[in-house]
C-alpha cells in the first residue's frame, strides 16, 4: 500500500468563468502523526512530470476526499467539485511566513493547479461554503506501465472546511 499525504492551503476565489489556479503543495517539513515530512523543488518538479503521466490528462476534485473514502460516503453519491487539468512549474513562494520548514536562505516553492470548477462548486467557494483545498500525495507512487516508483504524485484534490 502506498502511503499518502495530505497538503492543506486556502482557497484562491474563483473567476466568475473559466480556469482558477489552486494551490497545491509548498516546499518545506512538517511533522505529521509524529513523524516529519518534507517537500522540495525537485519533488514539485516531479509531481508536475508525474502529472502528465495519467491516463485522462486531468485529475477529479471531490468534496472531502469523499472519492478516497467510500465507507464514509456511506454509498452515497461522491459528485466532482470539478477537475485538475494542468500542474504550472513551480514557482517562488511569496506567501505568508511558514512556522516549518523554513529554508535558511528562506527561498520556497508553491506548486499551483489550473483548477476548472463546476457550477456548484464556483458558486459554494464564491459563498465561503468551502474555505480549503486538500491536495494528497504519495511520495513513491509506481509508474502505471512499470509498476517502478515514480516519486511524488499526486492523487487527489478536494475541497474541505478541515484544515
Amino acid at each position: 500500500m502506498t502511503e499518502t499525504f495530505r497538503f492543506v492551503a486556502s482557497l484562491i476565489m474563483p473567476p466568475g468563468t473559466g480556469l482558477a489556479r489552486m494551490p497545491i503543495l509548498v516546499t518545506g517539513s512538517w511533522v505529521k502523526g509524529g513523524r516529519e515530512v518534507s517537500f522540495t523543488r525537485a519533488d514539485l518538479d516531479q509531481a508536475v512530470v508525474n502529472f502528465q503521466k495519467l491516463a485522462n490528462h486531468d485529475l477529479n476534485v471531490d468534496y472531502d476526499h469523499a472519492c478516497e473514502d467510500l465507507e464514509r460516503a456511506g454509498g452515497d453519491a461522491t459528485p466532482s467539485a470539478g477537475r485538475i487539468v494542468a500542474l504550472d512549474d513551480p514557482e517562488e513562494y511569496r506567501g505568508p511566513e511558514m512556522r516549518t520548514g523554513e529554508r535558511p536562505d528562506g527561498q520556497r516553492w508553491i506548486l499551483y493547479g489550473r483548477y476548472e470548477p463546476t457550477t456548484k462548486a464556483r458558486e459554494l467557494i464564491t459563498n465561503r461554503e468551502y474555505r480549503y483545498t486538500s491536495a494528497a500525495f504519495a511520495k513513491e507512487y509506481p509508474d502505471r506501465k512499470s509498476g517502478e516508483p515514480q516519486g511524488l504524485t499526486l492523487t487527489s484534490v478536494a475541497l474541505t472546511n478541515q484544515p
